[in-house]
């Protein structure tokens, strides 16, 4: 149980995640590969090679927290990501579902985020 509560206290108060002009976000499995692809020939980052999301990433959530849970736990870490953002940010969003973190909580973050010149979609 102490265990579990240590990560939504990460998930909250961990390292700062965002990152002037180099936050890039994605819905999906396969949007995932061409985000962190695009991150890494562009030195940009997706959440999970933050220091905060390569942690969180290597908890193995989904093993120890129910799906609910571990959902939210990504959530919050997400919210803080686009909060964090700014400059102009890159979405691999094609094909997105109404159900995915983008859609649910990044890109209202991202659209309420006054430092944030432009998402551009990819």
């Amino acid at each position: 149980m102490q265990r579990e509560a240590d990560i939504f206290s990460f998930a909250r108060c961990g390292s700062p995640c965002g990152y002037s002009g180099e936050a890039v976000f994605y819905a999906g499995s396969i949007n995932k590969e061409l985000a962190k692809n695009f991150a890494i020939n562009n030195n940009k980052k997706i959440l999970e090679m933050t220091p905060g999301g390569e942690w969180l990433y290597t908890q193995n959530i989904y093993s120890k927290l129910t799906l609910e849970e571990a959902t939210k736990v990504w959530d919050i870490m997400s919210l803080r990501y686009a909060q964090g953002s700014s400059g102009s940010i890159n979405a691999f969003v094609e094909g997105v579902s109404s159900t995915s973190t983008y859609t649910r909580v990044e890109l209202g973050a991202l659209d309420k985020n006054l430092l944030v010149k432009e998402v551009v979609t990819r």
